[in-house]
């Protein structure tokens, strides 16, 4: 995995064998490490970069495990490595992927949300959240959320989501919501059913979309 010459690491500080040469704070955290194995009473983990000796960048994950002899007294340390490369770089571009998901939520104004049965969990985007001028990472009921809308919408809302659950009706409206800062705008929600093997209707997925005109905010 690391692509070094023996010769090169025998009989030398494990954190001198040049996996870690551009990474000095990884050499400083290893002496770290294998102090805590040693007093611990399990191994002790990381994950981490490391260069092999052709330059590459991957990374892996670090296993040391403290040998004693039959007095208790610290012998010796096992140190495994296991090649985490693709896992690592999966979930590198994953956040890529969500952060320019998000750009582009934020220039259109559209968050995602989901429901989640039994139970009625409902989770928020961070757009759904500036949509609604609440702090970022809310969790509201979906009672609290039907609050949002405006009185003669919520029954509309209500009908629909319930439609959707019990017999997997899509939906599409437009309606008006006041936000946590009291502003009234308008709103185009969206709902789609997602079920079970069995059929049942295990979630609503949906979008919610800030479809007031630009020139209209701040006189709702």
């Amino acid at each position: 995995m690391g692509g070094v010459r023996r010769e090169s690491v025998v009989g030398r500080p494990l954190w001198e064998g040049g996996w870690w040469r551009d990474h000095p704070e990884m050499r400083a955290a290893w002496p770290v490490r294998l102090q805590a194995a040693a007093a611990g009473e399990g191994p002790v983990h990381h994950e981490g970069p490391f260069k092999t000796g052709s330059g590459d960048l991957r990374y892996a994950l670090d296993t040391i495990t403290a040998v004693r002899d039959a007095a208790g007294s610290l012998d010796y340390f096992i140190v495994q490595g296991h090649d985490i490369t693709d896992r690592v770089r999966a979930e590198l571009a994953l956040r890529e992927k969500d952060a320019l998901l998000e750009m582009a939520g934020q220039m259109s104004q559209m968050g995602a949300w989901t429901v989640d049965f039994p139970g009625c969990k409902l989770t928020w985007s961070d757009e759904v959240c500036r949509i609604h001028d609440v702090p970022l990472g809310s969790r509201p009921t979906v009672e609290e959320a039907l609050g949002f809308y405006h009185p003669e919408a919520r029954p509309v809302v209500l009908a629909a989501i319930q439609d959707c659950q019990e017999n997997g009706t899509p939906f599409d409206k437009q309606l008006q919501i006041t936000t946590k800062k009291g502003h009234a705008i308008w709103v185009r929600v969206m709902g789609e059913a997602v079920r079970a093997l069995d059929g049942s209707v295990i979630r609503i997925q949906g979008a919610i979309q800030d479809i007031t005109l630009p020139s209209w905010h701040g006189m709702l």
